[in-house]
C-alpha cells in the first residue's frame, strides 16, 4: 500500500532540477517522503481503505514532504504543506485499467511540489489535514487509523526492510501471468 516511489521520484527530481539540488539532498528528501507514506500506510487498517488510489492519495503526502525537505521548510510550513496537501489526495479505484490510473501518480507528484512550494509562500491550511476528524483520515478511511507506526517518524525501518520493484506497468495481480508467459517463451522458445 502506498508506491511511495511512484511520486515522490518525479516530485523531487523536477523540484531538485529547478534548485539545482545536488544528489545527497534528493537522496534525503527520497528517504523522508518514503518513509511518512510508509507510515501513513501502516496507519491504514486493511478494512478501513474504502475505493481510493493508494498511489495518487498516500503518493501526494510522500511526495509533499520529499519537496518540503527540498526546499527546507520549517515545521508549520510542514504542518501547512501537509495540509494543502490533504485538500489535494485523490484518485479513485474505478479508474483502474483506464489511463486515469496512472495519472493519479501523476497528480501526485505535481500536487506534492505545490503543495510545498504553496506553504513555502505562506499558504495555509489546516495543521491537521490528516488526523482531524474532518482531515484525510476522517474522510477516506471506514476505521479509525492506527496512529503508532509515526512514532517512529525520523526513523528509516520502513526503508531498511526493501523496497519491492515493479518489473512490469501494469496492476501488480498481473505480474506472475507475465512471468509465467515470458517463462514459457524462454523455455519453449515461443
Amino acid at each position: 500500500l502506498g508506491q511511495p516511489t511512484s511520486a515522490v521520484i518525479p516530485a523531487i527530481m523536477a523540484l531538485g532540477e529547478s534548485l539545482g539540488a545536488p544528489g545527497r539532498d534528493l537522496l534525503a528528501a527520497y528517504v523522508a517522503g518514503f518513509e511518512v507514506t510508509a507510515k501513513i500506510a501502516r496507519s491504514i487498517p486493511e478494512k478501513g481503505r474504502g475505493k481510493w488510489h493508494s498511489a495518487g492519495t498516500l503518493g501526494t503526502f510522500g511526495a509533499t514532504v520529499s519537496c518540503a525537505k527540498l526546499l527546507r521548510l520549517d515545521a508549520d510550513q510542514l504542518r501547512m504543506a501537509l495540509g494543502i496537501a490533504a485538500a489535494m489526495a485523490s484518485g479513485i479505484v474505478c479508474n483502474y485499467g483506464t489511463m486515469s490510473k496512472p495519472l493519479d501518480t501523476g497528480l501526485a507528484a505535481r500536487n506534492g511540489v505545490t503543495a510545498a512550494k504553496l506553504a513555502q509562500a505562506g499558504f495555509t491550511a489546516s495543521p491537521q489535514g490528516l488526523e482531524s476528524e474532518a482531515g484525510f483520515f476522517g474522510a477516506y478511511l471506514t476505521l479509525p487509523p492506527d496512529l503508532s507506526p509515526f512514532a517512529e517518524l525520523g526513523q528509516c525501518n520502513d526503508l531498511l526492510h526493501g523496497i519491492k520493484i515493479k518489473p512490469y506497468p501494469c496492476g501488480g495481480l498481473a505480474h506472475n501471468a507475465i512471468d509465467a508467459v515470458l517463462d514459457m517463451r524462454f523455455s519453449h522458445g515461443i
